[in-house]
């Protein structure tokens, strides 16, 4: 068929539906790159996050007693001797496992 030959309504109807058949495929293509997009923000972000030592602060002298560091964690966490020290001065919260 020549590039001048008429094109018939069929023709123009095909390729019509042809064009709309790829249209699913663009958007899942679209879609999965997004999502990739965003697993590779996501991923290149959390290492940050999680490498940060810092404590937090609190504004209020109350709530950064109740729920402030007592500044051991960066160095070596509270002491072995707490751990073991908790389910005796607690037993109710430990449910008597020791």
């Amino acid at each position: 068929m020549s590039p001048e030959a008429p094109v018939s309504e069929v023709e123009r109807a095909l390729h019509r539906r042809r064009r709309w058949r790829l249209y699913p495929l663009v958007v899942l293509v679209a879609l999965l790159l997004l999502v990739g997009l965003i697993a590779v923000v996501v991923g290149a972000s959390l290492p940050l996050r999680l490498a940060r030592d810092s404590s937090p602060r609190f504004d209020d002298p109350v709530a950064h007693f109740t729920h402030g560091s007592i500044g051991a964690e960066p160095e070596s966490g509270l002491p072995y001797w707490v751990w073991q020290a908790l389910p005796r001065i607690y037993p109710d919260a430990f449910n008597g496992r020791l």
